[in-house]
Order: C-alpha cells, then structure tokens, then sequence
C-alpha cells in the first residue's frame, strides 16, 4: 500500500491517538477466527456485509461553479473516495479531504457509486445530499429505488442491548475483529479482507478501539465474530516511528499514514444515532456552527495559581477572532473556560483531550444556539458568565 510520510519535531504535539498507536503496533498477532454465531461461517458473514460498502466517484469542478455552463470546464477533477450504506433508501457516508470546507455544493457534480469488485462499466448515479460538520461526513444517495435494493444497510447488523443504555456492546481488548477494504477503481474496486485484535479501548473523547494492526479502510466498516457491526475505520491514525539514516544517527520522529487501511475504529455508539440524525436537510443548507475562539489549551500550573484555579479543568483561550460570537460575548484571549452552560468541564485524562471534548460539544450544536460559558479572567471567586450565540462559519 502507498504510505505518506509526515515528519514531526521530536517533542512536537503528535495527537494523543497517535501516541496511543506507538504501543498499538508493536504487536501484530495472527488471527485465527472459528465458527461464529448462528452457524455462519467467516466467509458467509463476509459475503454478506460487503453489501454495505460502495466506492463513491464524482467530479469536483475546482474554481467553477458546478453543472451547466462550467460541466467539464478546465479545472475538474475526479474524485473517489470509500463509503458506508446507512439505510434502506441508499443513502452513503463518505469522507475525504479532497473537498475543502469552502467547497460550494455547486462545485460538485455526476456522482456515482460502485458495487465492491462490480462492473466498472455500470456504476449506480446518485446524488449529493450535502455535508454534515460535526460528523465530517459528506450524505450522497442512489437515484433510483431499484438500485438502492442492490445494497445492504450496515445498520442491519447492528446489535443492542450489551451496551451503555442498551447500545451495542463495546469490543473487548483482545477480541477479534475483521472489517473491509476497498482496491482502487483500475483493480475494480475489489473487496479485501482485514482481521485483528484489539489492543486498546479509550475515549480520545470519542470512543474508539485501536487494533493491533489495520482493520479495515478509511470511512468502511468493522464486524467482531458474530457479524455484529462494531464501528468505521477512520482515517487520520498512523504508527509512531523514528527514521535513521547515515547522516542522522540520532532519528527523525516521524508519523506513517496509510491512506488505504486503518487501525483506528470509531464505535458504534458513537455513530448510530448520527445515521439518523445527521443526514442533511439539502446540499446548500450547510451548517457549521462557529464560536470564534481559537487555540484552546490546557490552562498550566502557573497560570491556575494565579487565577484560583489549581485541581479544576479549565482552557485557556488563545485567540478570539474579530466580530465573531465570541467577541461579540465579551471573550479575551487568556479568559480560563470553566463552564459550558452550567455544567464543569470534566476532569478528564489526559488533559490534552479536553479542547477536543469542548470543540465537539459545540460542534453538535446548531447557529442560533445561545450558550452560557463561565470565563476566569483574574481571579476564579470572580468569574463571569458570557452569553455566546453560535453562527453559522463563514466560508
């Protein structure tokens, strides 16, 4: 497979995911899977759930203006990326870096869907739904009813009950798992089969496994032995390493990607409920709720014996953009975040993930939402409450 390197500082800000995967990779088991429940074998269930895989190919019109007049101008490109079924109606989740935020839905165009190792020749059409910001998920759907037989829900191997709240069951360090990759197209979008075990369960606040090796491909899903869905392999991961060379006796830290196959397995309880709830009402309603502070980082020893707050989570705002909600609110870079709408920032470890946890926080929230956030600017038995209206980010 292609891997990428990044090179990092040797006491750069690798991701906490990241560092979690120095440990992960060192092990790399052989998985050796039995017969699974209801007398299905491996290979029925893997039959099966390839169903619910699709390649996703579409134009992206760069600098245009979409369809039309602009319909194959100088400046489209063609885009594939990999997808999930979510529902009964066809509908596909996908996600790539290849479309920028500031992407007008009009920019993208003839989208298309591939069965795993089908006819290239005979790709389903489809269309855009639009982009969901908190989730990172582009929606698109079959046109047709008829095609939309032709492919498999993920959601139909869901399992509940074993879980938090009768949600599906966590996966247990050890246990096998097993999901799905995908060939690129001149391969025919070819299905292959990944198996592991898990190494790591965490919160990073999401709820991921981390398996010993890769499991599945970016945005595709992942199954235990029963067939149960567990989770979607998620982009982004690498393993740690260090690179040594003639001249450098000392090593490079450096990160490897795979942009093909991934460790790293988002949970299904994470990810459920957001099949329904996070589908787009229309390509041109995007939403991407914008507070306007920037730069959040764990407040230090120093700066929380000056202000009162030694033993409580607190972040420290680095920036505050102009005219945006938060000055709008009366935020100054330095104001100690305590409280979100009246509830403590939680005492979470590391520390590190907590800017993660308040940026998903309000990232779940729409423009419009009033939220109450109790900022310390100098000392905490004189903290303030600040009353920020989200708006939608400008592009």
């Amino acid at each position: 497979m292609k891997r990428t390197t990044v090179n990092f500082p040797l006491c750069g800000s690798i991701s906490f995911a990241a560092q979690i995967l120095r440990f992960v990779f060192l092990a790399t088991p052989l998985v050796v899977f039995s017969a699974v429940a209801n007398g299905a074998t491996l290979e029925e269930l893997w039959q099966e759930r390839t169903g619910s895989v699709v390649a996703v190919e579409f134009t992206l019109d760069e600098g245009a203006g979409g369809a039309g007049a602009n319909a194959g101008a100088v400046g489209s490109t063609p885009i594939q990326a990999f997808g999930t079924v979510i529902d009964a109606q066809g509908t596909v989740i996908f996600s790539t870096a290849a479309i920028e935020l500031q992407t007008p839905p009009s920019a993208l165009r003839d989208f298309r869907l591939y069965l795993p190792g089908g006819d290239i020749d005979a790709p389903l059409p489809a269309h855009y739904l639009g982009y969901d910001a908190f989730t990172e998920w582009h929606f698109v759907r079959v046109d047709a009813p008829s095609d939309a037989a032709r492919l498999t829900p993920v959601t139909r191997f869901r399992s509940f009950g074993a879980g938090a709240n009768g949600g599906p069951a966590r996966p247990r360090v050890a246990e096998e798992i097993w999901g799905i990759g995908l060939r690129k197209k001149d391969e025919g979008f070819a299905p292959y089969f990944l198996s592991s075990r898990v190494s790591l369960v965490a919160e990073v606040p999401e709820a991921y496994a981390f398996a010993a090796r890769e499991v599945a491909g970016p945005g595709l899903p992942v199954f235990n032995a029963a067939g149960d869905f567990v989770g979607l392999g998620q982009s982004g991961f690498g393993q740690a390493a260090l690179q040594f060379s003639q001249r450098d006796r000392e090593g490079l830290p450096v990160v490897m990607l795979n942009p093909d196959e991934t460790p790293a397995v988002l949970l299904a309880e994470e990810i459920l409920q957001e099949f329904i709830t996070r589908v787009p009402e229309s390509p041109s309603a995007r939403t991407i709720p914008w507070a306007g502070f920037e730069q959040l980082r764990v407040i230090d020893r120093a700066n929380a014996e000056r202000l009162g707050l030694v033993g409580r989570p607190a972040l420290l705002v680095g920036d505050v953009l102009p005219n945006s909600p938060a000055a709008k609110a009366g935020m100054q870079p330095g104001d100690a975040i305590i409280s979100l709408n009246s509830r403590a920032l939680p005492a979470i470890r590391p520390q590190s993930r907590l800017a993660r946890y308040l940026e998903r926080d309000i990232a779940r929230r729409a423009p419009g939402d009033t939220l109450f956030i109790e900022v310390v600017r100098d000392r905490a038995d004189e903290s303030r409450m600040l009353i920020l209206t989200l708006e939608n980010a400008p592009y």
